[in-house]
């Protein structure tokens, strides 16, 4: 099986994919771990953009600033709505964490400045569970799938939004 590579660069489109992989990669969790330095989240984003870009060519795109200015706000927003969807999982964790700590008296020593800034053992533990969970069962890849699917619901080019997800919405 041969396979024809015809389709050309554009960096304004790859610079529209990326604000959305940027928006994701900024709030998702496992991703936006203060552990990982921007130089590997950046490199993740080129990555993953580059992958991206050959399912995306033929896209229209923005003719003059002000619409430039508004695809990319849509973008990273579009990308930071599929990240906050995963973080809300591991943000309950957390708040199991803290709600479990606090009824069994272990916030007591929460007084030092390294505690409050880190949070109590307990909540890092049940953070840290949660994050470790959402990699287990594959939620990474679920997530990079959902990241795909969000170009058929949401392509590039003048929006029109989907007959089929405003009843969604308003339920």
């Amino acid at each position: 099986m041969e396979v024809e590579l015809t389709s050309t660069f554009s960096p304004q489109l790859a610079l529209l994919i990326a604000l959305r992989v940027l928006g994701l990669v900024a709030i998702a969790p496992g991703f936006s771990s203060r552990v990982l330095p921007w130089k590997f989240r950046g490199a993740f984003t080129a990555l993953v953009t580059l992958l991206l870009l050959p399912s995306q060519q033929g896209n229209s795109l923005p003719s003059d600033s002000i619409e430039w200015a508004w695809w990319g706000v849509r973008e990273v927003l579009i990308g930071f709505a599929l990240g906050i969807t995963i973080r809300v999982f591991v943000a309950s964790a957390q708040w199991a964490g803290q709600l479990i700590g606090n009824t069994v008296g272990l916030a007591q020593g929460e007084t030092t400045e390294e505690t409050e800034a880190n949070g109590a053992p307990l909540v890092r533990l049940m953070a840290a569970t949660g994050i470790a969970v959402y990699f287990a069962v594959g939620g990474h890849r679920q997530l990079m799938a959902a990241l795909l699917e969000s170009y058929e619901y949401f392509p590039i080019g003048p929006h029109n939004w989907p007959r089929e997800l405003w009843p969604g919405i308003v339920r």
